[in-house]
C-alpha cells in the first residue's frame, strides 16, 4: 500500500499485446485508472488485480479513462467500471454521439454472428453508466478532467487530445463505417483510432506527468502530437519528469519537439512492448536513449518460438495461410513510480515487478 503522501503512477502491461493500463494515485486516497487489459489466465482486469493487491478502496476510484477502443487498451474495462461505483467515465470525444452509439450497437451485433467486435466492451461501459443514471465526459484537447486539492496542493488532470480537427473528421468516418457495415465480417473499427487517442497530462506543484496513450504524430499541425506542440493551452513551461511513451514506443508516436517542449531529458521513460507487432524496434529504443539513460519496460523484448496447442481445425487454417508462427507468451509486468507530493522538490522512485525490467543506455552503446 502506498504511503498517504505518495503520488503513484503505475504502468501495467503484457508482452504479448494483451494490453496496457495505467493506475494513478492522486492526493491522499483518490485513484484513477486509464485503459484496461486482462490477465488471460484469470480473465480479471490487471488494474483491478493491482488495486486489490495494494488494498485500494474501490469506492475511491474517482475516474476511469478510455483513451481509445483498440482491444489492447479496452479489454475488461466494463468489469473494472462495474467494480468502481463512484467513478466518472471519460472517453475520446465525438460530436455526433447518437451516430457513434449506433455504430457501437451495430458492431456489437456482429458478435452474435461469431465475429470480433471492436466496440462491444465500450458499449457495455456505456450501459453501466446508463444503468447508474450517471453521465460520461467526452475528453478532448485542453479539457480539465479532474481537479483535487490536498494540503494546499492542487492536482489537475488534463486531456491533451484529440484535436478539434480529429473530432470533426470522425463524424464523416462514422458515416462511412456505417455505410460499409454490411460488407464487413470482422471488427468494424479498422480505421485507426490512434489519432483519436486521449493523451493526458497530470499537474501538481512543479511536477508534470505525460501519458501518451497510443497517440500518433499526425499529418499536420492540427492533428496528434503536432497539434499539442503547436496549439495546446495546457503548456506552462514546466516539463514532465515522467513520460509513458505513446504507442508502445513506435516510430509514429515519436516527435523530437515533445522533448523540447514537454519532457525533460533524463526523465523516467516507460513503455509497454507489443511484440506481436515488433514494438519497440531497436532503432526506436536507440532514438529514445538520446533522451534518457534508462527505459522501463513492462516485459522483455524476446518472443517464444514454441507455440501452444490449438484445435486441429485452427491448425489447418494456420498451415494453409501462415508460413511461420511464433507464440508470444503472456507476461505480466508492473512499472511503479512514486513521489512524496508534500515536498516541494521531491524525487521520483521507480520500481519494477513481475516481468518488468529496466533497460539501460549502455546496453545499446
Amino acid at each position: 500500500m502506498p504511503n498517504k503522501n505518495d503520488v503513484e503512477v503505475t504502468l501495467i502491461g503484457t508482452g504479448g499485446g494483451y494490453g496496457e493500463s495505467v493506475v494513478l494515485k492522486i492526493g491522499w486516497d483518490k485513484w484513477v485508472v486509464i485503459d484496461s487489459c486482462i490477465n488471460p489466465e484469470t480473465k480479471e482486469p490487471l488494474a483491478l488485480e493491482y488495486l486489490k493487491q495494494v488494498n485500494a478502496d474501490l469506492n475511491k476510484v474517482v475516474l476511469i479513462v478510455c483513451t481509445h477502443w483498440h482491444n489492447d487498451h479496452i479489454k475488461g474495462l466494463s468489469k473494472l467500471l462495474s467494480k468502481c461505483p463512484n467513478c466518472e467515465f471519460h472517453f475520446s470525444a465525438v460530436n455526433d454521439l447518437d451516430k457513434f452509439l449506433l455504430l457501437c450497437e451495430l458492431d456489437n451485433g456482429k458478435t452474435l454472428k461469431g465475429s470480433k467486435s471492436s466496440t462491444a466492451e465500450f458499449a457495455k461501459c456505456l450501459q453501466i453508466i446508463n444503468n447508474r443514471g450517471s453521465y460520461f465526459v467526452k475528453a478532448q484537447s485542453n479539457l480539465k478532467l479532474l481537479s483535487i486539492r490536498e494540503k494546499d496542493v492542487e492536482f489537475e488532470l488534463y486531456a491533451l487530445s484529440p484535436s478539434p480537427k480529429i473530432v470533426n473528421d470522425f463524424d464523416g468516418e462514422i458515416s462511412q463505417l456505417i455505410t460499409e457495415f454490411g460488407e464487413r465480417n470482422t471488427a468494424i473499427i479498422n480505421k485507426s483510432p490512434n489519432d483519436k487517442s486521449v493523451a493526458l497530462l497530470l499537474k501538481f506543484r512543479e511536477e508534470r506527468v505525460l501519458l501518451g496513450a497510443d497517440l500518433e504524430i499526425g499529418k499536420s499541425e492540427h492533428e496528434g502530437w503536432h497539434h499539442i506542440i503547436k496549439h495546446s493551452l495546457i503548456k506552462d513551461g514546466f516539463k514532465s519528469n515522467l513520460y509513458k511513451l505513446p504507442h508502445h514506443g513506435s516510430e509514429n508516436g515519436y516527435l523530437k519537439e515533445i522533448f523540447d517542449v514537454l519532457v525533460n531529458d533524463n526523465g523516467t521513460l516507460k513503455l509497454t512492448p507489443f511484440r506481436s507487432s515488433g514494438l519497440p524496434t531497436e532503432a526506436m529504443l536507440r532514438t529514445y536513449f538520446n533522451h534518457a539513460e534508462d527505459i522501463y519496460l513492462t516485459s522483455s523484448l524476446t518472443v517464444s518460438k514454441k507455440s501452444k496447442k490449438r484445435d486441429k481445425s485452427i491448425e489447418k487454417i494456420i498451415d494453409r495461410s501462415v508460413k511461420s508462427i511464433s507464440e508470444v507468451k503472456f507476461t505480466h509486468g508492473i512499472v511503479r513510480s512514486r513521489i512524496d507530493f508534500t515536498k516541494n522538490k521531491g524525487t521520483w522512485t521507480t520500481e519494477v515487478f513481475e516481468a518488468a525490467l529496466k533497460l539501460s543506455k549502455h546496453q545499446f552503446s
